[in-house]
């Protein structure tokens, strides 16, 4: 699912476990554009999906993540990912109780710099 973090929040019926994409910010260095999402891997607590506690939610997207960040890793023929990401576990306890991790990834591609394609003032 992708969309702001906001969006996601007022969605109803959501079918857990559920991982959201959300686009965070960009920034721009002489060989690459860095691209920055956050993804949100979270499961919910009830008895629907057997009693999950937080430390086993923690861990099982945990594995997702780490499984992510190894798919990308080896299989870069669309894009590579900074492999230097920070996996941070969150509950939470709004609307449906959830935990889960939650992750930014920054994604860098390269900056073909073409001066050709800039306007000339009064050309």
């Amino acid at each position: 699912m992708v969309s702001t973090k906001d969006d996601f929040n007022e969605l109803n019926n959501v079918d857990y476990p559920v991982a959201h994409i959300e686009y965070l910010n960009s920034s721009t260095n002489i060989n690459y554009i860095n691209y920055t999402f956050v993804i949100t891997i979270a499961d919910i607590q009830n008895d629907k999906h057997n009693a999950k506690n937080v430390e086993e939610i923690h861990n099982d997207c945990n594995l997702i993540a780490q499984d992510f960040i190894d798919y990308h890793s080896e299989n870069n023929d669309l894009f590579e990912i900074d492999e230097n990401v920070q996996i941070t576990p969150f509950k939470e306890e709004r609307g449906d109780r959830t935990a889960g991790v939650t992750m930014a990834v920054r994604i860098p591609i390269f900056r073909d710099v073409n001066t050709c394609n800039i306007p000339n003032a009064g050309v």
